[in-house]
């Protein structure tokens, strides 16, 4: 094969992630899908936990940015959109990049234009910083459950009297929060998250403009 490097060992843990999801990406299978030992791979990467930072931006390589032009809310609204398109494209992607924080360009790029949007809203530092982790926890969470429901065998069960008398909220909303109900749900779900935000913005605003 051509002289190895890191973006030829990225590609190939995708592939495994595609394959036999986060469990199957290991260094040592990187390195027999890519027929050599072991022990070439650390010339390249230092752990398998690098590997998976590597991996989670090389995730959202392929995610469309907003346009620079854009308002605050809109930029926002499409880079979590594209967030979670890249997401659910891959197998475990949400699990790869849970806990995980941003250390490649590609995910830098992400929180910068997330954090600049936040404060163009008007928020402060310290705010926009929580409404971040708001934001990407409510993303990473979507796909989380997604990707379970769709992994999942279990029914949505039967309703029985016991059931409906003990949770009479539940039995009627449950049509509506069962399995495979949620899937349309994360365009209305982000625009609460920011309605909430610009709420907020306003109301940090409002005694600005009386002083």
């Amino acid at each position: 094969m051509s002289r190895l490097d890191q973006d030829q060992i990225v590609e190939a843990a995708l592939e495994l992630l595609d394959r036999a999801g986060l469990a199957g990406v290991t260094t040592r299978k990187v390195a027999e899908r890519l027929g050599i030992k072991s022990a070439s791979l650390y010339w390249h990467i230092r752990d398998r936990e690098q590997l998976l930072d590597l991996l989670s931006d090389r995730i959202v390589a392929d995610a469309r940015w907003p346009r620079a032009s854009a308002g605050w809310r809109e930029k926002i609204e499409r880079l979590m959109k594209e967030y979670l398109r890249c997401l659910l494209a891959h197998r475990d992607a949400a699990r790869v990049a849970a806990g995980r924080p941003p250390t490649g360009p590609n995910r830098l790029r992400g929180a910068e234009t997330l954090l600049t949007a936040l404060l163009n809203s008007g928020l402060g530092e310290r705010e926009s910083i929580d409404a971040g982790l708001v934001l990407t926890t409510y993303v990473v969470g979507f796909a989380l459950e997604q990707q379970a429901a769709a992994a999942s065998s279990a029914g949505e069960g039967h309703l029985d009297d016991a059931f409906m008398k003990a949770y009479p909220t539940l039995t009627r909303l449950a049509a509506q929060v069962g399995p495979g109900s949620t899937s349309g749900r994360f365009g209305e779900g982000l625009k609460l998250v920011l309605d909430g935000i610009e709420a907020r913005a306003s109301a940090v605003a409002t005694p600005r403009r009386r002083r």
